[in-house]
């Protein structure tokens, strides 16, 4: 489909596939996945593991116990609706710098048409032709 020449399964390699890197990609994996589980066994249990390593490796490097425990303890003074505001303050956030950079890359754009350009390369072609059917 993406390679040019025959499949790995006929035999040959594609360009995007080659056989000894897909044996070295999955020892790779291995290793990783016994090196989590080993991380996870001498580690203390601390809640949810979702999302955990990102988070403890971020904290880890940039974040000092000071500044990480006062984070923690405004995030618990805002509670769930402060913390749900939030994120969607930070959503909206995230949304209008996009916008502004297919502006600028399309300055005859408007919003809207921003906003749909967006909305299908967000949301994949056929919802936002649902959403915006006579746009994009």
């Amino acid at each position: 489909m993406f390679g040019a020449g025959p499949s790995p399964a006929a035999g040959g390699a594609s360009r995007f596939c080659a056989a000894p890197n897909r044996r070295r990609r999955g020892e790779t994996a291995r290793r990783m996945r016994m090196a989590m589980q080993e991380r996870r066994r001498s580690r203390p249990a601390r809640g949810p593991a979702i999302g955990a390593c990102y988070v403890e490796a971020v904290t880890e490097r940039d974040t000092t116990p000071e500044a990480e425990q006062a984070q923690q303890k405004a995030l618990r003074r805002l509670g769930p609706e402060g913390r749900l505001r939030a994120a969607l303050e930070m959503s909206q956030a995230a949304q209008d710098l996009a916008i502004a950079g297919l502006r600028r890359w399309h300055p005859e754009w408007d919003r809207d048409r921003a906003r749909q350009e967006l909305a299908g390369r967000t949301w994949g072609e056929a919802l936002a032709r649902r959403v915006w059917p006579g746009g994009r």
